[in-house]
């Protein structure tokens, strides 16, 4: 049976929890059979980004690509435009109350596959949601 396991650390999401979120950045999503994009974002001085890119493996006896969601350390300048179409920069500057982080489980008889398909970050008055596809959900009173 092959076995992929794609899901975010649950350490370093917890860690995110009681800090400042200060801001994000990410140039358009470009939507084709899979939508593959980078996005950064900063909690207290520190640099995350979050990376929808192929990833060569065996899924479902078709050999060949599969779009994986990642979260690393970076810098601010590391996170950049792969199309050459501008970076949009958003200041949040509010403090995380919780993250949420939705998983998806595909299990059949030659295939065990997690991954994390969505980070939800709380606030006191507002959501976030960065999710595979590349859609932002803000909910609440936050206005930009």
């Amino acid at each position: 049976m092959k076995q992929y396991d794609f899901k975010f650390d649950t350490e370093l999401i917890k860690s995110f929890i009681g800090k400042t979120f200060t801001k994000y950045k990410h140039a358009d999503f470009i939507v084709t059979d899979s939508v593959i994009g980078i996005l950064g974002f900063k909690i207290n001085h520190q640099v995350f980004k979050l990376v929808n890119d192929y990833e060569a493996l065996d899924y479902f006896g078709l050999d060949g690509e599969a779009t994986i969601l990642s979260i690393s350390t970076s810098n601010w300048t590391e996170v950049e435009s792969r199309f050459n179409n501008d970076i949009k920069e958003t200041y949040i500057n509010a403090l995380v109350q919780k993250v949420i982080l939705v998983n998806d489980h595909t299990f059949s008889k030659n295939y065990d596959m997690w991954e994390t398909k969505a980070i939800v970050f709380c606030f006191e008055n507002f959501e976030i949601c960065f999710e595979k596809t590349g859609l932002l959900v803000f909910n609440g009173d936050w206005n930009p």
